[in-house]
């Protein structure tokens, strides 16, 4: 992250690996040094029509932010 703490990205599922309607179309980010203890930051939203099966983020440099990419339960990106 750009405070040299490291951002894990993940997506939040029921028990049983089902969707978890609460986090329909965010991921779920955690923050911590040493991956050890982890801070949660809490969901991002990123599309609510679907959920969300796969995700990146870097931190752009140059502008100063962050891009997540992104695959839904449908495929698109």
């Amino acid at each position: 992250m750009a405070d040299g703490t490291f951002g894990i990205l993940a997506i939040r599922t029921g028990h049983d690996g089902e969707h978890d309607p609460e986090s329909k179309g965010c991921v779920l980010i955690f923050r911590s040094s040493d991956f050890i203890s982890y801070q949660e930051i809490g969901l991002i939203p990123l599309n609510g029509n679907n959920y969300v099966s796969d995700a990146i983020c870097e931190y752009n440099c140059d502008l100063q932010h962050y891009e997540i990419s992104w695959r839904d339960d449908s495929g698109n990106y």
